[in-house]
């Protein structure tokens, strides 16, 4: 597999650099761990990642899916989006389907099935 670079935007620290930590043991370059959306539109503007893994609960003034808006408005490349929510209502979920996100975990993450469904989508990298 060649190196796949992800940015991880979570809110809970703890979260965010298990995940890091988690997803660079496997060979992934983790680029950086961010708690706001601002943050993340900065980020991949300036680290232009394959993929970001983003809570739609973020600390700052946007949610994730409105994050998401902005980065697949902005970027000038092909980055994908996976959303992590701990909340399932109808109206969220249909709003975060709008970004066409890669895929869309429900918290608590299966942290095994989430790496096994991320690397079939990069197995051929």
């Amino acid at each position: 597999m060649n190196e796949i670079s992800i940015i991880i935007v979570e809110d809970e620290a703890v979260t965010a650099m298990y995940m890091g930590k988690i997803f660079s043991r496997r060979g992934y370059n983790v680029l950086a761990c961010v708690s706001t959306g601002e943050e993340a539109i900065e980020s991949v503007a300036a680290l232009k990642p394959d993929l970001v893994i983003l809570d739609i609960r973020l600390a700052g003034s946007m949610d994730g899916i409105e994050t998401a808006e902005l980065i697949m408005k902005t970027s000038r490349y092909n980055v994908q989006i996976i959303f992590l929510t701990g909340y399932s209502d109808p109206e969220l979920m249909e709003r975060a389907m709008k970004v066409h996100p890669l895929y869309f975990f429900l918290k608590p993450l299966n942290l095994p099935e989430f790496i096994r469904i991320v690397e079939s989508f990069y197995s051929d990298k």
